[in-house]
């Protein structure tokens, strides 16, 4: 089947996209309908010549690449009017266009749902009066215009809104004016944003804020707020009078160049607690002793801390810091701790033992004393009384403190107890109850005396009483028998001479008895007598009494103490010998001596008395001497458990022999 030009380029261009051109020969009118219906880019009759042609082809194709830009730019207007619909729908933002008199012209999806409607079509039908509808006060309204009339634009521009059902909520919105008329009014396209959450949590935290600034001005410690450089951003009035820098002035400022502390002990300028605070990001409590040099020289003594502020990230993003004037609380605490210092002192110079128990038996507090004497390594304090001092498991019989507990009066005995080394000793055990207001026992004060010497010196008083006793009875016995032993002299001396007797020197032999009496008396040590003493003091009695010029008395008798039973022979023994120097042995040529020695010799002691003068005569048998002075020395020397001996050559000597006496 033949095809026509006319039809094969319509088939062409049912192919491809192409500029057609036709050359013919035909002019028929309907013929170049045909082509018109099929392409316009080109109708060329034969005739016309190779320039026309060219041209025509040249057209052509401009007139082609035309209706190819033509056709790419209505694709990309409908695609853009549908990314704009799009768009427009499905905003997340309310766009809205209304005129200056407050009619709703158009809105979205968006913007219909803020204002409670279900569609843009019923936003724009309810809506003709947004001053009246939508603005909570119309005035907001009002300033919305003059602001898009000065500047043609407003951006970030917040209202409250009423929606259509009533509900209260905040809207920001961007605006621009259009199309402004003669009349004055103009078109106004612009896309809102509900921010009512964002508002109410801004109302809260302002809330917040507003309650925290109340709270900080009414708070009666100074509070200081810093960044993580120390510099302060927040002062509450306690804070600005402690320091003496009102807020304007310290805000901005280092915490050291405000706050100026130093060590009370030192003197020296105490640490930053708001930097330690941020170094370790933790609480920091300040040091007990530091105080605040105010900006007018003022001293205060403060207590304080320093402590990180963290935000919901859990990042530090300052440090707060709280203190308040501690100097009143500060020199009581100064002077209660003087005080328990002297209390404690004075507690642990007690020559006694002291502990307070409470009333589980608990020792609670124990002095120096205690622990030097019960103490095994671990501490009194915290442990049962009779566990810690005397190692049992239960409560002492007869305790003072558990009788006190139980009485609430003083109790104390005394008890023999073992110490922490393992001595054993005597003690006086004391217990005082201790009172509440209500006069309830609350504990007890326990005291122990160490009584071990007093024990031993009552011990020895009694002894000694008992010895005394016994003394007092010897001492009548040996009286007695002194008396017996004088009057036996004077009868022995009676018999032997009769009554022409000389009885002149038993003056002697009594004063001789008395000072032995008298010595046993004074002496320091009951039935003791110091011999060197008692003889000298003999001697001196003697020649005192009887010799008729001054005797020179040498005595080299060592310190010797001796008993009565001793003694009283002894001064017998020197007062015949004295009185026999007198009587016989002196003359008138030469001074008078009297000398008297005694000497230890293995177990005995051996008295010698001399004198100046005649020596003893020869013609006189001193083993069995007649003379009854001589008999005396003998008898005596033998109640000694001695004997006695006489040198015949000058000067006379006589020596006693006799075993060491016992004190």
């Amino acid at each position: 089947m033949a095809v026509d030009g006319v039809a094969a380029a319509a088939r062409i261009l049912d192919l491809h996209d192409v500029p057609i051109v036709f050359l013919t020969s035909h002019t028929e009118r309907h013929y170049v309908e045909r082509v018109r219906e099929v392409t316009s880019y080109g109708y060329i009759i034969k005739s016309s010549g190779e320039f026309v042609l060219l041209e025509s082809i040249r057209m052509a194709f401009e007139l082609f690449n035309a209706h190819r830009r033509a056709a790419h730019r209505e694709e990309e207007l409908r695609r853009s009017r549908e990314r704009y619909r799009d768009l427009f729908n499905n905003a997340p933002v309310g766009i809205f266009q209304t005129d200056s008199r407050g009619r709703a012209l158009s809105a979205n999806p968006t913007m219909a749902r803020m204002l409670g409607t279900s569609s843009p079509e019923e936003a724009i039908e309810r809506f003709s009066d947004l001053a009246r509808q939508v603005y909570v006060d119309e005035r907001r309204r009002a300033e919305f215009l003059r602001l898009l009339r000065e500047h043609g634009h407003v951006d970030g521009f917040e209202y409250e809104a009423r929606t259509l059902q009533g509900d209260r909520r905040y809207f920001r919105m961007n605006a621009r004016m259009h199309s402004e008329r003669p009349d004055g009014t103009f078109f106004i396209d612009g896309f809102s944003t509900d921010v009512t959450e964002r508002k109410l949590a801004e109302r809260a935290l302002e809330e917040r804020e507003e309650h925290l600034d109340t709270t900080l001005q009414s708070i009666g410690d100074g509070v200081i707020v810093t960044d993580l450089e120390g510099r302060i951003t927040r002062m509450n009035p306690v804070a600005e009078q402690l320091t003496g820098f009102p807020f304007q002035e310290a805000s901005g400022r280092a915490l050291h160049d405000v706050l100026r502390i130093i060590n009370t002990v030192t003197g020296e300028r105490a640490d930053n607690p708001v930097m330690k605070a941020i170094r370790s990001g933790a609480a920091v409590e300040m040091a007990n002793h530091t105080k605040l040099i105010s900006r007018s020289g003022r001293e205060y003594q403060l207590a304080d801390s320093a402590a990180p502020v963290w935000n919901r990230n859990q990042d530090m993003t300052g440090v707060v810091m709280v203190f308040r004037d501690f100097t009143d609380e500060y020199e009581k605490t100064r002077q209660l701790s003087e005080s328990r210092r002297f209390l404690q002192e004075v507690f642990d110079a007690m020559q006694d033992g002291i502990s307070v128990v409470d009333t589980d038996m608990t020792i609670t507090a124990a002095n120096h004393w205690m622990a030097e004497r019960f103490s095994d390594a671990a501490p009194l304090e915290g442990r049962k009384c009779y566990e810690a001092y005397r190692h049992r498991t239960s409560v002492c019989q007869e305790c003072p403190v558990a009788r006190t507990l139980e009485t609430g009066e003083v109790h104390g005995h005394t008890t023999q107890v073992e110490t922490a080394d393992g001595r054993s000793w005597w003690a006086y055990l004391s217990a005082y109850p201790m009172h509440d207001r209500d006069g309830n026992v609350v504990g007890v004060i326990e005291s122990v005396r160490d009584v071990t010497e007093r024990s031993r010196a009552e011990k020895e008083l009694q002894e000694t009483l008992a010895q005394k006793d016994y003394l007092m009875k010897e001492l009548n016995h040996r009286v007695k028998n002194n008396l017996s032993m004088v009057a036996a002299l004077l009868s022995l001396k009676q018999t032997v001479l009769g009554d022409s007797a000389d009885l002149w020197d038993i003056r002697g032999q009594i004063d001789a008895i008395r000072i032995v009496h008298e010595k046993l008396y004074q002496g320091g040590v009951v039935g003791s007598i110091d011999l060197a003493d008692y003889l000298e003091d003999l001697l001196s009695t003697v020649f005192a009494s009887f010799a008729s010029r001054a005797v020179a008395v040498e005595s080299r008798i060592p310190d010797v103490h001796v008993g009565s039973e001793t003694a009283a022979p002894l001064g017998l023994i020197v007062n015949e010998l004295a009185t026999n120097a007198i009587q016989h042995g002196f003359d008138d040529d030469a001074e008078p001596w009297f000398r008297i020695a005694m000497e230890p010799a293995d177990d005995n002691y051996t008295l010698t008395v001399s004198n100046s003068g005649r020596p003893f005569p020869a013609e006189i048998d001193f083993e069995n001497p007649e003379r009854l002075g001589l008999q005396l020395v003998h008898a005596l020397a033998a109640q000694l458990g001695g004997r006695a001996e006489v040198q015949e050559r000058a000067p006379a000597t006589f020596s006693v022999r006799f075993p060491s006496p016992s004190p």
